[in-house]
Parts: C-alpha cells; sequence; structure tokens
C-alpha cells in the first residue's frame, strides 16, 4: 500500500521547523536567567545531545508498539519541553531551559520519518519517500532561524516583553503549538498497517506501524 505523497509531506515537514532558532536567541536567553555566552553552546547541543542518548533505547518501543503511537506520544512530550523553554524566563533558571532542551531532543529527531517509511513503503518506492523526509528536514531547519528572528522583531516591535511571553519566549510557545499540529496530522494522516507492503524478510513480520 504506497503512502500519498501529499499527505506524507505535509504531516512531517512542520515537524521540522523547529529547532535552530536556538542558535540565534541562546546567548540572550542564557543572559536573561543569569547565564553567560560559554554556556550557550550547552544549550544549544544538549538537544544533539538527548537525541543521541535515545537512539540506544529504541529498540523495545519499536518491537512493541505502533509506531504511530509512539509518534504522538512524543509529540506530547515535544509539547512538555517547549512549554518548559517558554517558561525558561519567568522561572528564571537556566536549568530549566536546559532540562526543557534535553526533553526535546530525546523527542525529537528525524529517526522516526525514516522508520516510518521504512515500514510503510516497499523497496521499490523507499528512496522515493526517503527524499521527502530529507527536503522535510532541509525546508525545517532552514524556516526554523527565520521563524525564530521575525517573532524577535514583532516581539521587540510590540513592547511584548512580559515575563511568560516576550521575544525570547515566543518561539518556545509557538513551537508548543506545533507540536499540537503536527500531533493532529499524524492522527489523520498517517496509516496503520499490519504488514509492511513488499517486504518479505522475516525481521519485519509483526512489526507494528
Amino acid at each position: 500500500m504506497a503512502v500519498n505523497k501529499s499527505k506524507f509531506h505535509g504531516a512531517f515537514v512542520v515537524n521540522r521547523c523547529v529547532d535552530l532558532h536556538a542558535i540565534d536567541a541562546t546567548p540572550l536567553i542564557c543572559a536573561q536567567v543569569g547565564g553567560s555566552r560559554s554556556t550557550a553552546g550547552w544549550v544549544v547541543g544538549i538537544t544533539a545531545l538527548g537525541t543521541g542518548c535515545m537512539q540506544p533505547f529504541l529498540g523495545y518501543p519499536l518491537k512493541h508498539y505502533r509506531l504511530k503511537t509512539l509518534m504522538l506520544m512524543l509529540c506530547g512530550f515535544n509539547f512538555i519541553g517547549w512549554v518548559l523553554y517558554a517558561l525558561g524566563d519567568l522561572s528564571g533558571s537556566l536549568a530549566t531551559i536546559l532540562v526543557a532542551r534535553v526533553i526535546t531532543g530525546l523527542a525529537g529527531g528525524p529517526t522516526w520519518l525514516s522508520t516510518y517509511v521504512a515500514r510503510s513503503t516497499s523497496t521499490e518506492l523507499r528512496s522515493h519517500y526517503m527524499q521527502y523526509v530529507s527536503l522535510s528536514v532541509g525546508f525545517g531547519y532552514g524556516i526554523g532561524p527565520f521563524i525564530g528572528g521575525a517573532l524577535y522583531a514583532i516581539c521587540s516591535s510590540l513592547d511584548l516583553d512580559g515575563k511568560v511571553f516576550n521575544k525570547y519566549t515566543s518561539p518556545g510557545w509557538l513551537w508548543a503549538g506545533f507540536a499540537i499540529v503536527v500531533a493532529a496530522l499524524l492522527q489523520t494522516f498517517t496509516a496503520v498497517w499490519k504488514s509492511v507492503a513488499g517486504t518479505t524478510s522475516r525481521r519485519w513480520r509483526g512489526l507494528k506501524i
């Protein structure tokens, strides 16, 4: 059963418009909570560290739970992480932002996109849909900093400087909203199969999409 490519692309491209705004905003938000520019690198890199630490533990849940269910759960963790990030200025604690970035790292990364393609397409179509994954990742990483910069400029021009919502925390609230949108897209467009189309290898049989 082939994946409808327009629905597939639409469901995942939003998911990658999330993270690189932190590279520009990190030194500023770190300064807001008493951190230094030397700690800004930790705030940026710790998300990737969280993603990397998650990889060795993916085997069990991928074998015992439907991938769609796991992705919806991860959207929930992403939502929690970004809300916590957005509340970092209110808390006045650098630790709050670091924990938030770890959570988004554990719940993020393009691994799930690739796994979905591998399980839901035939070997003949797999490379075709992997191109959509690459396009989604590149598009998201490209537009993410632009959106973050635009939010910074808009909030500055409107003098939005509250502790909960300001030019530093607005991206966190937006990405939290994106997590809800992504969950809705996944729930609507992500198909569930009992078996993988076009695969004959025993190692694929019984895997839950």
